[in-house]
């Protein structure tokens, strides 16, 4: 399965490319002086390499002279394979190597660099755990990647491949996160981790940050990682060893090759300008008029990659009405997302309670306000600029104990359901005064916006200040203020210099 000759031959063939590699991440590892930069730098090369070494190694697949030489080689097609499989897990695996163990040597990111939450001065890097988990890493990475390479019958196919199931997940998140911003009140953050499963560049990048920044394994990553090695592995055994030499410079017609490509990326376009179709438009012929060059650019992009398919122009009455049926599908996708409130997937988020965490920004469009009005009651002055920023059981140290009420949780879930009917039903005022509450459950990380196209009461204001847990900031061109638990408003931070003061 391993040919000791097959690899000695890949080592002096390309022993310029490993002197180079191993120069680059010296030079990296040893003369970045930013701790942690080097190890993220590290990572992004070994990702390169992913990429470069099985265009070097395989090459000889896509090559009408070089296939039936190498083929012919006394080494049986398996063991090419895993000689070669192996050559560029070697060239990968130092790289991340070479970054994990000076990262190691260096110490922790210092807490004024590139995020807080790396690794403090209690918890150092662990090297030994880095270098094991990433082997399996770096080994599924490679496996995927030269799977996708081979699927081609050339090297342009190939490399095309490589980058075109690289980028389909990012591709596909992008269109999922722009229906839930156009289609689902509160949606803007949806919980989408489950497409990381599909990237394995992803994943790897996943693991390593998290030994980075918590000493820890993420195994799901792991996991998929390993499914993804397995995939690969038969994907490798029907496209290299079962593969025809004739192959070499044809046109490329597997069936994860150009037709699945073009058509999934096409279905991903389509309906990413679908999703533009949001609430701000009256009627579908509105966004037509306004979108219809965007559709006539991607039909051509459309035709163009037929073009690239076939190597010839290629014109058949099935490309536009296949184009035109998935374009109105799109469009009878997202007006009944629009109908039905987004399939009502608003309601899924539930009202704020206990310990979750809600900010609120109030933003006015002019000085001429109750907010306003009741600052020249407190302290007998006017503001040019007036803001309101509310904030519930945001400090958790301080205040612990004290959890929002159930007057808090139902003030801002009046505010919350007036925020979801002026979504899908109001028209967004951009001068007007308008109220975005952000919810975090339980102070945790995933939340859930909306934009009310009003302000909150002034009486609102005040009982949402009686609440321990509520911090209300009134701010001004002149300072800072506090509105108290009996509805006072006190000095907090005063911008204005006091002149009285030597």
């Amino acid at each position: 399965m391993f040919s000791k000759e097959y690899f000695r031959y890949l080592l002096s063939s390309n022993r310029y490319l490993l002197i180079l590699l191993l120069l680059v991440g010296m030079l990296n590892a040893l003369g970045n002086t930013i701790r942690g930069l080097d190890l993220i730098l590290q990572g992004i090369f070994a990702a390169g390499c992913s990429f470069i070494l099985p265009m070097i190694v395989f090459y000889h697949v896509h090559d009408k002279k070089a296939v039936d030489s190498y083929l012919s080689l006394p080494v049986s097609r398996k063991a090419m394979l895993v000689t070669g499989i192996v050559f560029c897990f070697l060239g990968v695996y130092l790289m991340i190597a070479i970054g994990c163990i000076a990262f190691g040597i260096k110490g922790q990111y210092p807490a004024d660099v590139i995020g807080s939450s790396l690794p403090s001065p209690s918890q150092p890097f662990n090297v030994l755990l880095a270098l094991a988990v990433m082997a399996p890493t770096c080994l599924a990475l490679v496996m995927f990647n030269t799977a996708l390479y081979l699927i081609g019958n050339d090297l342009i196919d190939g490399v095309i491949m490589m980058g075109a199931y690289t980028c389909l997940p990012l591709a596909i998140y992008i269109v999922i996160s722009s229906f839930f911003y156009s289609f689902v009140a509160g949606g803007n953050n949806p919980d989408l981790s489950v497409i990381r499963f599909f990237s394995p560049i992803y994943m790897s990048a996943e693991l390593l940050l998290m030994i980075a920044e918590q000493g820890k394994v993420y195994w799901s990553s792991l996991i998929g990682l390993c499914i993804a090695a397995l995939l690969s592995a038969y994907l490798l055994h029907r496209s290299y060893v079962l593969r025809k030499a004739e192959r070499a410079n044809s046109r490329s017609t597997s069936f994860f090759s150009y037709p699945l490509v073009i058509n999934l990326y096409l279905i991903v376009c389509v309906y990413a300008i679908a999703t533009l179709y949001g609430m701000r438009y009256k009627a579908l012929g509105e966004f037509l008029g306004d979108h219809f060059v965007l559709y006539i650019l991607l039909f051509a992009a459309f035709v163009a990659a037929y073009f690239l398919y076939r190597r010839k122009f290629y014109f058949n009455f099935r490309l536009p009405l296949f184009y035109l049926a998935v374009v109105l599908v799109s469009l009878l996708f997202v007006s009944s997302a629009r109908s039905s409130r987004g399939f009502g997937l608003s309601d899924r988020y539930e009202k704020a309670k206990g310990p979750d965490t809600v900010s609120i920004d109030i933003w006015y469009a002019d000085n001429n306000n109750e907010v306003n009005d009741y600052i020249f009651e407190q302290q007998g002055k006017r503001g040019e600029y007036v803001g309101v920023f509310v904030q519930v059981n945001g400090d958790k140290i301080a205040n612990q104990v004290s959890l929002m009420s159930e007057e808090t949780s139902d003030i801002i879930e009046r505010y919350r359901k007036k925020a979801i009917d002026d979504f899908y039903e109001g028209e967004y005022a951009e001068y007007e005064a308008s109220s975005h509450i952000t919810i975090v459950p339980d102070g945790g990380f995933s939340y859930s916006q909306y934009t009310c196209n009003e302000a909150i009461a002034l009486k609102d204001l005040i009982a949402l200040a009686k609440d321990p847990s509520v911090r209300i900031t009134v701010t001004t061109e002149e300072g800072e203020y506090r509105i108290g638990t009996d509805g006072t408003l006190r000095i907090y931070h005063s911008y204005v210099p006091d002149v009285t003061k030597p």
